[in-house]
């Protein structure tokens, strides 16, 4: 059964990763949890029903069971193997797709993140270039008009270059209906 990056052969008591040769040891107390919350996939399994299973009224064995289990499967967030305030644990079918960690130095990282950091980034180098004074070479002719026309909308445009003795370009567009 695949469990986020991982297969979990319940036969071997192991996770193995589904790229790359990864192989992850489960303990007896992982397997069992594993088992009951894999048997009750996307519903809450209470924390009385797993210290049942484990055999234990240790609530300390099963904490450090469960994150034990979140990071062997690189769930260090709890996405996939969530906690349910106090009431207990679920074990999600399906979960958000992420970017893979090696690309931003091992930071689990998502698409909605990703995105957000591509148009920050865009946006700032957008104001940047606003700012920065644009220089014309000295050979520039000081006024020229570039004629443009629209295939698709049939429509012509004039754009008009006009160079200072300051060499700032400044651009004005006029559209001929």
């Amino acid at each position: 059964m695949q469990l986020g990056n991982y297969w979990y052969s319940a036969q071997l008591g192991e996770l193995q990763a589904l790229v790359g040769d990864v192989h992850k040891r489960l303990s007896v107390a992982e397997r069992r949890i594993l088992a009951e919350l894999i048997q009750q996939r996307d519903k809450v399994v209470s924390r009385f029903q797993l210290l049942q299973i484990l055999g234990h009224p240790n609530e300390q064995l099963l904490d450090r069971s469960i994150q034990r289990l979140q990071q062997k499967l690189d769930d260090v967030r709890g996405v996939l193997l969530q906690k349910v305030a106090s009431e207990g644990f679920i074990l999600h079918q399906h979960v958000k797709t992420q970017l893979r960690a090696s690309w931003f130095g091992g930071l689990p990282i998502s698409w909605n993140h990703y995105c957000t950091i591509i148009l920050v980034t865009l946006l700032a180098v957008t104001m940047l270039w606003h700012q920065l004074p644009v220089q014309l070479p000295l050979w520039w002719p000081q006024t020229s008009a570039l004629w443009l026309h629209s295939g698709t909308e049939l429509q012509d445009a004039m754009l008009l270059l006009f160079a200072h003795s300051d060499h700032q370009c400044h651009l004005l567009s006029a559209l001929n209906q």
